[in-house]
């Protein structure tokens, strides 16, 4: 299922045990306070506009190391997007207007530890879902970083400049 909009807030009633959610954020005068027991959430998430079932991505235009690039989406909170055989198809949905062919973004694999063992930030093991033709193919004697096209993955020397994607979940 596409996510256009992400649940923008959401509140608990501590009494009741009941959920509501919102696909608006919040205002703060239309929250009704005068109820005992309602606890409010707003996403504050907005620079992060493009959403899927739990993520929130962003794509970044400037143009970094993917070692900067990784750090630049940590410090905002995030990582540099994973892709698991469950939400791939669903991301480069979402990407795809923001994504071409031509085009070069770093997102968060590496096989930095040990040459062919390809794991995401998380240590989880990069499913070989879009790799390019012959890759990866560690053709420099250094690509241990990935990056992405709208359609295809490449490895690629980490200290190359490229755009990235970060993520973030949304609440």
């Amino acid at each position: 299922m596409l996510v256009k909009v992400c649940c923008a807030a959401f509140a608990f009633h501590e009494n009741r045990k009941t959920c509501y959610f919102y696909d608006f954020k919040l205002q703060a005068d239309y929250v009704n306070v005068t109820d005992p027991g309602l606890v409010t959430y707003v996403d504050v998430r907005e620079e992060y506009p493009l959403h899927t079932g739990q993520n929130c991505m962003k794509v970044y235009n400037v143009e970094q190391t993917w070692f900067d690039a990784n750090n630049t989406c940590s410090q905002d909170g995030g990582q540099l997007v994973t892709m698991t055989p469950d939400d791939v198809d669903l991301k480069y949905a979402v990407l795809h207007e923001h994504l071409s062919a031509e085009e070069w973004f770093w997102i968060g694999a590496n096989d930095i530890d040990t040459e062919g063992e390809w794991k995401w930030n998380d240590g989880s093991t990069v499913q070989p879902l879009k790799w390019m033709p012959d890759n990866p193919d560690n053709s420099e004697g250094n690509e241990d970083c990935l990056e992405t096209t709208n359609i295809h993955w490449n490895d690629q020397p980490c200290n190359d400049l490229r755009k990235f994607i970060c993520e973030k979940l949304k609440f």
